[in-house]
């Protein structure tokens, strides 16, 4: 229980220090990295990496094609179709970047509040409304990005807790932010934080 309380803990200043976070490379970039590898660390037995996905890998992959086109569409409608030349290391830092996310939402946010509550069903309202927190736009609370991302946090969360899969979710993450920021958000994410 005092590890569960601790790792939510870690967790909630993880999210307060990167809302606060203009570039990764920084000194508040770093402490996230410290503060991830200390849950990591003390939380390994927890992490979930799964490789085991024949409940999830189907609806996964319609969810994930499915919000593919809708993100081609908007980027239509916004006039904004281009695939710039950062699109292949962008997609190549996200993959990475969308498996630590749902180890840190999923792995470690989700089973310690359930650990905690032992309810399913609140850890999955909780874990989306944590993955949602982490999209939220300090100037436009409710911006495009955070709108978009309601209920992919919500699908993600209760594909975990059907089976508990980082690496299959956090490739769907991945992808779906790389097209995210290429056709809507427009400019290069990469120079803007890194």
């Amino acid at each position: 229980m005092f590890y569960d309380l601790l790792a939510i803990l870690i967790c909630i200043i993880i999210l307060i220090i990167y809302l606060n976070t203009k570039k990764y490379y920084s000194v508040q970039g770093l402490l996230i990295a410290i503060l991830c590898v200390l849950l990591i660390v003390f939380k390994s037995k927890e992490i979930l990496i799964n490789l085991n996905f024949n409940k999830i890998l189907l609806p996964v992959i319609i969810f994930t094609i499915i919000s593919i086109l809708l993100l081609i569409y908007l980027g239509y409608k916004s006039n904004s179709l281009r695939i710039p030349k950062w699109f292949f290391p962008l997609l190549f830092i996200y993959l990475f970047f969308g498996i630590g996310q749902q180890i840190l939402y999923q792995s470690i946010f989700h089973n310690s509040i359930n650990n905690l509550l032992n309810n399913q069903i609140l850890s999955v309202f909780l874990t989306s409304l944590f993955i949602l927190a982490f999209h939220i736009d300090k100037k436009h609370y409710f911006s495009k990005q955070f709108k978009l991302m309601i209920f992919p946090a919500i699908f993600w969360s209760i594909m975990f807790a059907i089976q508990p899969n980082v690496i299959l979710l956090g490739t769907s993450h991945g992808i779906l932010a790389s097209v995210y920021y290429i056709f809507i958000h427009g400019k290069n994410i990469i120079k803007e934080k890194f």
